[in-house]
């Protein structure tokens, strides 16, 4: 897939050719179909074989794929207008056109959407973000609460031992305790 759209594109089309047709022979799903339809045509409009390109840009035609017809009707074009045919090349480019445009469109519409779907996202990212700081806030509260009233209970203690220690020592001087 790939050797044969760098063969191409380097204007070697016998190995683009023997690329694709290879690539065609591993891959004969249906998702790759249509894509080896394109190399296929495309290596043959390297080597001027315009029937047997235009045979495969036709079956291509069939994708469901836009980018798939954009390229097609693109090189179907060109075939037409070096056969001569300025009429067909005329109305191949228009739905070369027309495609792109829908393709223009979608790309802008699944844009618009990715775009919709990242401000939701960031928006409870914020709302977690929100809630996380809330619990921290509130952790941070409660261990401070904790610490005060541990602090005040020592501090009671503290004063009961003190006091007690007083009321011992005053005991033991008035003689009531030995």
């Amino acid at each position: 897939d790939a050797l044969s759209a760098l063969y191409s594109r380097m204007r070697n089309g016998k190995k683009a050719l023997f690329y694709a047709k290879l690539h065609a022979g591993i891959k004969k799903n249906g998702r790759q179909k249509y894509r080896n339809m394109i190399l296929m045509g495309e290596a043959y409009y390297k080597l001027s074989n315009l029937d047997s390109a235009a045979y495969y840009f036709q079956g291509a035609l069939n994708s469901p794929k836009y980018t798939h017809k954009c390229n097609a009707y693109m090189r179907l074009a060109d075939i037409a207008m070096h056969k001569g045919d300025s009429a067909l090349s005329l109305k191949m480019e228009r739905q070369y056109s027309a495609y792109k445009d829908s393709l223009n469109q979608t790309s802008l519409v699944s844009q618009l959407v990715s775009k919709e779907d990242e401000i939701l996202l960031q928006k409870e990212r914020e709302k977690y973000e929100l809630i996380v700081k809330r619990y921290v806030l509130i952790g941070v509260l409660l261990i401070l609460f904790v610490l005060l009233i541990l602090i005040l209970l020592y501090r009671v203690v503290r004063k009961h031992y003190a006091l007690r220690g007083k009321v011992d020592k005053q005991l033991h001087k008035t003689g009531v305790i030995e």
